[in-house]
């Protein structure tokens, strides 16, 4: 009787084990074609946002910066309202040694 039970017990645990094995790979090619139209989705997301890209005019970024510059109206005035003042020189503080705090 021995015998026969481990035979029994043998048969059920392969099939245990290759159906098992059988629903893990039909699930990992489910999970595999689920990504796969994922990044096909983006693909054509990113390949639309390029060809729009492409029909915007270029521009040089000294005219922008020339634009935005030319926005601000009188900034001398505006400068000299707030109290601000010209400076000649910048003159920076330089820590002796490696540490710049002692105690």
């Amino acid at each position: 009787m021995t015998t026969r039970t481990k035979k029994i017990s043998c048969r059920m645990s392969l099939k245990f084990i290759w159906g098992l094995s059988i629903f893990s790979i039909i699930g990992l090619i489910a999970v595999w074609i689920l990504q796969m139209q994922a990044l096909s989705d983006n693909f054509a997301l990113t390949s639309g946002i390029r060809d729009k890209l492409a029909g915007l005019p270029k521009t040089d970024s000294d005219s922008s910066l020339m634009a935005s510059a030319q926005e601000i109206p009188e900034l001398d005035k505006i400068a000299q309202n707030l109290a601000f003042e010209r400076i000649d020189k910048v003159h920076y503080i330089r820590a002796i040694g490696s540490t710049v705090l002692a105690k």
